[in-house]
């Protein structure tokens, strides 16, 4: 055992210890071990092992079609060399835009 392992058992216990006396945000202050890692320490939560569950798609994501609509009209030589920021100036401002 590393002497930093001793020194962070050292802390956890006397954390442990000190507890039921002060409590553990004064006892974490008293020892010098940060209550975060306390926590971390005393309730380490288990490793998961498997597959990872895929992504879930944002809820505001564009949809297939209107990803393929907007992807158009960046991709048009109208806009070859205008930055997506006035792309979108000029598109809120053109009377073919629709607001829905």
């Amino acid at each position: 055992m590393t002497t930093r392992e001793r020194w962070v058992a050292w802390q956890t216990e006397a954390v442990t210890a000190l507890t039921g006396l002060i409590g553990v945000v004064a006892a974490c202050t008293l020892v010098g071990l940060s209550r975060a890692t306390h926590h971390r320490i005393v309730h380490p939560e288990p490793r998961v092992h498997g597959p990872r569950e895929a992504p879930r798609p944002h809820p505001a994501a564009l949809s297939p079609a209107e990803r393929a609509e907007v992807l158009a009209v960046l991709d048009s030589d109208q806009y070859a060399n205008v930055s997506v920021a006035q792309i979108y100036a000029r598109e809120r401002q053109s009377p073919e835009t629709v607001e829905t």
